[in-house]
């Protein structure tokens, strides 16, 4: 089932070893591959170093007799990567494997007469293209790996376990994990910016109110000093006024 745990995660090895393949070269600049040119390596921009990253691949797959005989297949996702440290070594240019994930897929059991009474339900939609006859599974392939800056990783390959697997649109989705923090203000950008702004306006408000207080008690330790001498003055020179009288 696609909710299975991976096979083989984290290992240099890989776990396929026949079947389809398709590989996804990472450079740095955007390009496209012409359709129909029938190019096994697509081009994608590069991944960036330092940063973690999840995949998941969803594939399309028709409800066909011959997918239905195929069963159960392997999706493997291999990460290759040029070791910048083995340049000395001479082997610097050869692409090496620096991580291995597979996970098993399978169509999800329908008898016939399901199936029978499910086209008979849906036979004005089948017959005019608004549904097709396929199911679509998505699984993770990698909870998590490391794009290393000694040992980035400059193509992703996918392959199958089968080539009797018929499949409409495969897709694969890496995302960049941030953390808590990180993921939490990249999904709410505009939240976590008004409650920043909000948090620095209320602690310059504190500040005004804190300026405010002390400067208002320099000003009344001020007032009170000066009435006190006023009147030490003004009762010296009544003394003098009854002495002369």
């Amino acid at each position: 089932e696609t909710g299975a745990p991976a096979i083989g995660a984290g290992s240099g090895s890989p776990v396929v070893s026949g079947g389809r393949v398709a590989s996804i070269l990472l450079t740095s600049s955007i390009a496209q591959v012409p359709a129909g040119s029938g190019a096994r390596d697509a081009p994608a921009p590069a991944l960036a170093a330092g940063y973690s990253y999840t995949a998941s691949v969803c594939l399309e797959l028709p409800e066909s007799p011959s997918n239905v005989d195929a069963g159960t297949f392997l999706t493997e996702l291999t990460l290759l990567g040029s070791d910048t440290s083995a340049a000395y070594s001479g082997n610097a240019g050869q692409p090496q494997p620096l991580f291995t994930s597979a996970r098993p897929f399978v169509l999800r059991y329908r008898s016939a007469q399901l199936r029978y009474l499910s086209n008979l339900v849906f036979l004005l939609p089948l017959v005019f293209g608004l549904m097709e006859e396929k199911q679509t599974h998505c699984a993770p392939l990698a909870d998590t790996f490391h794009n290393k800056r000694d040992q980035p990783i400059r193509q992703i390959r996918v392959a199958l376990s089968s080539c009797e697997v018929q499949i409409y649109s495969a897709t694969l989705r890496l995302r960049t994990s941030f953390g808590v923090a990180g993921s939490l203000m990249h999904s709410w950008f505009f939240t976590c910016a008004a409650a920043g702004v909000a948090a620095l306006m209320g602690l310059y408000g504190l500040l005004v109110l804190a300026f405010q207080l002390r400067d208002g008690m320099a000003h009344g330790d001020a007032v009170a000093t000066t009435g006190g001498l006023w009147g030490s003055t003004r009762g010296l020179g009544e003394e003098r006024d009854d002495a002369d009288r």
